[in-house]
């Protein structure tokens, strides 16, 4: 694994959940 991938891996969940927690706070996206 390139040293530069771990970051990556994470950081890909992290904004999926941001972005599920997101839409549960405001229905419709924005």
């Amino acid at each position: 694994m390139h040293p530069l991938d771990a970051p990556r891996t994470i950081v890909v969940p992290a904004r999926s959940s941001v972005n599920v927690i997101w839409q549960r706070q405001y229905p419709g996206g924005a």
